[in-house]
């Protein structure tokens, strides 16, 4: 099977979540013995992907678009319907409630004119959890109808436990995402550093195209123990998520975060928003900290968990446990698989090119 992934952005970030889910997808399709490419950048890349497509042995058997609301992939669609390419969407939060308010007049008039039409062609979608599909039932009941849920596959992260740090005799709370205050709730989590006073928070990111002012007010309004620090990569990562007490995820909206996603996987202790709550069974599973949105009622959640190591070291291997059933790289590269033949299937276009 031959397989595109598109991920069109003039955005250049090296904090990019939706980037590295592609990238890791991508991976483990690889891994099953499919023909895969991966295609992200801007206008130029749109004419080198219509090139590709003008050979009919260079056009492949389906699309993945990543991400919604933009005119790159509505006009990549355009011309593979014309092409008779099929094509399936995720969506990566973009439905999310919070999310389409946020620009509502713009977001609303783009759907009129350009996003439903782009989602009514698609052949099918794929969504991170149920919470995303509910989501997407409410912006496009159709293609929910034609959705499977496939989480982003994350393998075992070995990271050098060290929760203590060198020469540290304080708490250490840690995030990793993007500088988008509002999304990913960061003025809720320096409002929980503020009434945790006895433990540091660090964020570790970049700003996005999102809210750069209110990145800036949280920089001048933060407490002294709450740091926004540069973006890790590779090692610098692990002995970050390694030297972590407890890893934060306070979004008010979330696909499934890929930071969060790996954090599990190392096995590190987790507290998360109630939306992202809803989004994995932390509570029903015990798999960590469910936050109030609070930041005070919160804060004292935090005190709690910190002073009761038998707790974060159990729900660390709840997470750990959950990781492994659920981000599979293996696991989740057969069934995105599974997904894109049952798109094929009806069109007989995939009988001989699997």
């Amino acid at each position: 099977m031959k397989i595109w992934h598109l991920n069109l952005t003039r955005a250049r970030l090296r904090v990019d979540g939706i980037g590295a889910a592609v990238r890791r997808l991508a991976q483990a399709q690889e891994d099953t013995g499919a023909d895969v490419s991966v295609y992200g950048g801007g206008p130029a890349t749109l004419e080198v992907l219509r090139g590709r497509l003008a050979s009919p042995a260079g056009r492949p058997d389906v699309v993945h678009f990543h991400s919604v609301f933009r005119p790159l992939h509505a006009l990549a669609a355009g011309r593979l319907r014309r092409m008779g390419v099929p094509y399936v969407v995720s969506p990566h939060s973009g439905y999310a409630r919070e999310s389409l308010d946020r620009r509502r007049v713009l977001k609303s008039a783009y759907a009129i004119a350009v996003e439903r039409a782009f989602l009514q062609r698609a052949a099918g979608a794929s969504c991170l959890t149920e919470l995303e599909r509910a989501d997407l039932a409410a912006f496009a009941p159709r293609l929910a109808g034609l959705a499977a849920v496939i989480p982003n596959p994350v393998g075992p992260l070995a990271v050098p436990r060290d929760a203590a740090g060198p020469g540290r005799d304080r708490a250490l709370v840690v995030t990793l995402c993007r500088y988008d205050v509002r999304q990913k709730g960061l003025d809720r989590l320096a409002g929980i550093a503020r009434h945790c006073p006895d433990a540091d928070f660090a964020v570790y990111g970049e700003q996005d195209k999102n809210g750069r002012a209110l990145t800036d007010r949280l920089r001048r309004t933060s407490p002294p123990n709450f740091s926004l620090c540069p973006p890790v990569f590779g090692l610098a990562k692990a002995r970050v998520l390694g030297s972590a007490d407890l890893f934060a995820l306070t979004s008010r909206w979330e696909g499934l975060s890929m930071s969060l996603a790996e954090a599990m996987s190392a096995a590190v202790p987790c507290a998360v928003s109630t939306s992202v709550g809803c989004a994995l069974p932390f509570a029903a599973g015990g798999l960590g900290l469910v936050l109030d949105d609070d930041p005070a009622r919160a804060a004292r959640q935090v005190e709690e968990a910190l002073a009761d190591p038998g707790r974060l070291e159990a729900w660390g291997r709840a997470g750990a446990g959950y990781a492994a059933r659920t981000f599979d790289p293996q696991v989740v590269g057969a069934r995105s698989l599974e997904l894109y033949r049952s798109v094929l299937a009806p069109v007989g276009m995939g009988a001989g090119r699997r």
